[in-house]
C-alpha cells in the first residue's frame, strides 16, 4: 500500500461517505475493497470522494474498477466525487 494511503469512513443518514487520501496503487485498492464490503453491510449508499487523492495507479485502478463491476449488481448504490479532470477514470 502506498505509504501515504488513507480511508476515513463517517456514516450519516444510511449512508456511507469514504474518503480517499494520499496516493493510489493496487494495496491500496486492497484496502478500498474490503473497506467497502464492510460497509456494504449497513448502508443504502456508499459515496466515494477521491478529491483528495493525489496519484492513482492505473493497476489499483483496474483491481478496484474490476471489484466495483462485479460487486455492483448486489451492492447499494455507489456514486464517487472528486475532481472530474483529474479522476475522469474513476467515472
Amino acid at each position: 500500500m502506498a505509504a501515504n494511503f488513507k480511508i476515513k469512513i463517517q456514516s450519516k443518514n444510511q449512508a456511507a461517505h469514504v474518503f480517499l487520501s494520499g496516493d493510489f496503487d493496487g494495496s491500496s485498492a486492497e484496502e478500498l475493497k474490503l473497506a467497502i464490503e464492510q460497509q456494504w453491510k449497513n448502508h443504502k449508499k456508499i459515496y466515494l470522494h477521491v478529491d483528495k487523492l493525489r496519484n492513482t495507479n492505473e493497476f489499483g485502478l483496474n483491481i478496484f474498477m474490476d471489484f466495483l463491476s462485479r460487486r455492483r449488481k448486489k451492492a447499494p448504490h455507489i456514486e464517487i466525487t472528486g475532481n472530474p479532470q483529474k479522476f475522469s477514470t474513476w467515472l
